[in-house]
């Protein structure tokens, strides 16, 4: 038999502390609920002793650094994993300060391990840390802890942050990859413009020849970029310091967002991605014990578009109301006719938790094969488009020694 420490509570604001023998913290923890406790800390006793001694890392505490969805993943999925384990919450905590790597996630573990000792409920004490927690991630919690769920609900966030980080990485590669080849074919295009055509351009003065139209354009755009460089770098800087500030503000926001949703291919793929995080996310929400009513809100906060909150803002008053789920939805403009009708088939079936995750996976499948086929056609048609520019500048600048030759014949 070993001997715990714990520390219980046996009312609403009494905390009571002591030592019992058990096999394992698990007993240990069956006991102290038996005796109509409510354990916050079960720990051996003599690791207890050893860690009072033992002084918190280093900064640990007061450590800085962005949160992201991947972090989050990491996070929920050791700590469903420890608690399934068969250690208390407060343990956990302390464990998992050790194990994870992102430092500022440590140091808040330390943090929230402090204030599940003193009694906090684990959605009180995220709460203090809202840049850090979302509210996906708090009221999920909430109703973890509320159904007695909250490894499972645990698990459930791991698996949904992770979902929802994959599909981002997944969309970024589709716009990422043209970016990268409309840049390098930039920066090729303006060193022909600096460097080769003057040094060509000088050559034809001195040799007094008449240069060809397509020639004189070239040589036009590539006399304006010698001269007005700091025009052009002055005009690119407001335009996006002028973007920056516009995303920052509502209208901007949805002005720049709606003309994401113009754009051919990618503003489709922006729309699945949408209906993906927004089937996810609330049918996750739904399995974990949260209301419908409290699951639109917190869907509508993790959405991106502004169309889409407002939508969404409407939907759950129509919802309060009385409006089934899937009647509020057929009212908006955005929301395709195949989630509308899903939803609708799970609120006749009463699945409606599942089929909002069915929904979810046959966007992302769907995304996933979009983004292989966007890839493979813009290789070669990107290939192809730098190619024809570089070319057509070349040959612009060859065509007088083409003429000169031809005069020579």
């Amino acid at each position: 038999m070993t001997t715990f420490f714990y520390r219980a509570k046996s009312g609403p604001k009494r905390l009571v502390e002591g030592e019992i023998e058990a096999e394992n913290e698990r007993e240990a923890h069956q006991k102290l609920t038996r005796q109509g406790l409510f354990p916050v800390l079960v720990a051996d006793a003599r690791a207890v002793v050893r860690s009072t001694k033992t002084p918190l890392p280093k900064g640990a505490r007061k450590a800085r650094g962005r949160v992201k969805a991947g972090d989050l993943a990491l996070f929920t999925f050791h700590l469903s994993n420890l608690i399934s384990s068969g250690l208390t919450l407060a343990r956990a905590l302390e464990l998992l300060s050790d194990q994870i790597e992102h430092a500022r996630l440590a140091g808040l573990c330390l943090e929230l391990h402090d204030d599940i000792k003193t009694g906090t409920h684990f959605s009180n004490a995220l709460e203090k840390f809202p840049d850090v927690f979302p509210p996906l991630l708090m009221n999920t919690v909430r109703a973890g802890e509320a159904g007695g769920t909250l490894e499972q609900v645990l698990k459930n966030l791991s698996e949904t942050y992770e979902r929802e980080e994959e599909m981002r990485s997944k969309v970024k590669q589709a716009f990422i990859y043209p970016a990268i080849v409309l840049t390098v074919a930039a920066i090729m295009v303006v060193v022909l413009l600096i460097f080769v055509v003057p040094n060509l351009t000088k050559m034809y003065d001195d040799m007094g020849q008449t240069l060809p139209v397509m020639t004189r354009v070239v040589v036009g755009i590539s006399d304006f970029i010698v001269d007005y460089w700091w025009l052009i770098g002055l005009t690119l800087l407001i335009a996006v310091l002028i973007v920056r500030q516009s995303l920052k503000q509502q209208g901007g926001k949805k002005f720049f967002y709606n003309l994401l949703l113009r754009i051919p291919v990618f503003g489709d793929m922006s729309t699945r991605s949408d209906m993906a995080s927004f089937s996810r996310v609330l049918g996750m929400l739904l399995v974990s014990g949260v209301g419908i009513l409290e699951s639109l809100r917190v869907t509508e906060s993790i959405m991106e578009h502004p169309l889409y909150i407002e939508e969404i803002s409407r939907v759950r008053g129509e919802v309060t109301r009385g409006i089934s789920l899937s009647s509020a939805l057929s009212q908006t403009k955005i929301f395709p006719k195949f989630v509308m009708q899903m939803i609708a088939i799970g609120e006749e079936s009463g699945d409606l938790d599942n089929t909002l995750g069915r929904i979810a996976r046959t966007y992302d499948r769907d995304i996933g094969r979009r983004i292989k086929v966007i890839t493979t056609i813009l290789e070669p048609v990107l290939i192809l488009a730098v190619g024809l520019i570089v070319g057509l500048i070349v040959m612009a600048m060859l065509l007088p020694i083409f003429q000169i030759n031809l005069i020579v014949s």
